[in-house]
């Protein structure tokens, strides 16, 4: 079976940055958000969605303080969004505390 997230045409992590090339894999897996936004642009199958899906469900069994070492999740939407501009992380298309804290991890070179 094919990986999901392997990419079907030239396309940026717009969390990192990080490019990808076809036929490369996206990892780490994109959000759910940014799954549709690429499957619309033909950078990944359909099945991408679906995968980003399950890895969002499977991420959150981890106990909240396993992911919460850097305490952003203690923080409301309006201060991450704050941080964020402070430390001027393009937040994309996240609107969701999940995917804000996974974009400024990602910036911060921290997995999400």
């Amino acid at each position: 079976m094919k990986n999901p997230f392997t990419v079907l045409e030239a396309c940026v992590d717009r969390r990192s940055g990080k490019r990808y090339r076809a036929a490369e894999i996206f990892d780490p897996a994109p959000s759910v958000t940014q799954a549709k936004r690429l499957v619309a642009a033909g950078c990944l199958a359909e099945s991408a969605i679906e995968a980003a899906e399950k890895a969002e469900i499977e991420g959150a069994a981890v106990s909240r303080d396993q992911l919460n070492n850097d305490e952003l999740f203690d923080r409301t939407v309006d201060e991450l969004k704050k941080l964020a501009d402070d430390e001027k992380i393009d937040l994309g298309e996240a609107t969701k505390k999940a995917d804000i804290v996974a974009a400024i991890r990602a910036a911060r070179g921290v997995g999400a």
